[in-house]
């Protein structure tokens, strides 16, 4: 919860810092809220790339596709609206 609290607090970098220390995808709450359209600031950080790498998601994604909300840059990143 204390990621999901951090960003309600207007802190959505720290909060995404703090999931990717915890590296914890049990955690359905920020999850949820990191998916939704009010987690889209913290979808647009420069740290949600490394978010992805530490969680796999990348790997996951170039082997079965990403989400809707996302596509593959030039440079190879996802970009997730």
């Amino acid at each position: 919860m204390i990621t999901v609290i951090l960003f309600l607090l207007g802190e959505p970098a720290e909060a995404l810092a703090v999931q990717r220390k915890r590296q914890d995808l049990n955690s359905n709450d920020f999850l949820a809220l990191l998916w939704s359209p009010r987690g889209k600031v913290m979808r647009e950080l420069p740290e949600f790339q490394p978010f992805l790498r530490d969680f796999g998601l990348i790997e996951l994604w170039d082997q079965y596709g990403a989400p809707d909300l996302c596509k593959k840059n030039e440079q190879g990143d996802y970009v997730c609206e």
